[in-house]
């Protein structure tokens, strides 16, 4: 009997796994055209193709992007909102921005995007994994809109990581010599490619990546830029992606 049981709960384990759906928006701006005092960010659309093709792997996968004059602050929130209405428990929710940033918020084409106005819509989902990923200047001062998601509310909510590229009061920076627009971007492709995976166990954890990122682009930025992640404290071993 004990044998049995124990059989049953791995079959129902691998079940779960196999039918956890793993949703994926990419918001990618190259050029703002109603913004001429920005640099065009030329190279984003290739990083967003491979973070399309690294994700589409993951099992049960949907991956939807918004290039350009698509990226909107209207289109970015109304399909956050797709994607958090149709998560249910057990499933992952991963957002990519590529492009500029000001201090507490995402420069998206047509305006700014205030993380307080991100952190309130995931507090909406079922999902059981929220994973955001900011290539943007200022991207940690995300940091400050923390309290409206990890406040004294008791209601249950996913749990949520933000990898961004730099600090709050720094630039986030690019070098030419690599196919990625960013320092930033080359380490979080190679690290979900597995990359960081230091126990080689094929699963990537938030720990792993946190680590491998922050090495990855410090060093490669020669101590300019500094990524951060911002996340609770018991958040740390859960699974990002397998590979």
């Amino acid at each position: 009997m004990k044998r049995y049981l124990i059989l049953l709960a791995l079959a129902v384990g691998a079940l779960m796994a196999y039918s956890q759906n793993t949703y994926t928006l990419i918001a990618s701006i190259n050029n703002y055209r109603a913004r001429p005092d920005l640099n065009d960010l030329p190279v984003n659309s290739k990083v967003a193709k491979r973070i399309k093709s690294v994700m589409a792997k993951q099992p049960n996968s949907t991956v939807s992007m918004l290039t350009g004059r698509y990226a909107t602050r209207d289109s970015i929130v109304s399909q956050l909102h797709r994607l958090c209405d149709n998560a249910q428990p057990g499933d992952r929710i991963f957002f990519f921005y590529l492009g500029h940033g000001a201090k507490g918020a995402l420069a998206v084409y047509d305006s700014n995007l205030p993380y307080h106005e991100l952190m309130r819509i995931f507090k909406t989902s079922l999902a059981s994994q929220i994973f955001v990923f900011i290539e943007a200047c200022h991207s940690a001062s995300v940091e400050w809109a923390k309290g409206v998601y990890w406040n004294d509310d008791p209601s249950p909510k996913p749990k949520l990581a933000f990898f961004t590229s730099s600090q709050a009061e720094e630039l986030t920076w690019s070098e030419a010599a690599i196919n990625a627009n960013g320092y930033f971007d080359q380490a979080v492709v190679l690290g979900l490619k597995g990359l960081c995976d230091e126990d080689q166990n094929k699963q990537i954890t938030v720990k792993e990546l946190e680590k491998y990122i922050y090495n990855y682009v410090v060093k490669r930025s020669m101590g300019i830029q500094h990524p951060q992640l911002v996340t609770s404290p018991d958040n740390m071993d859960e699974i990002i992606v397998s590979w």
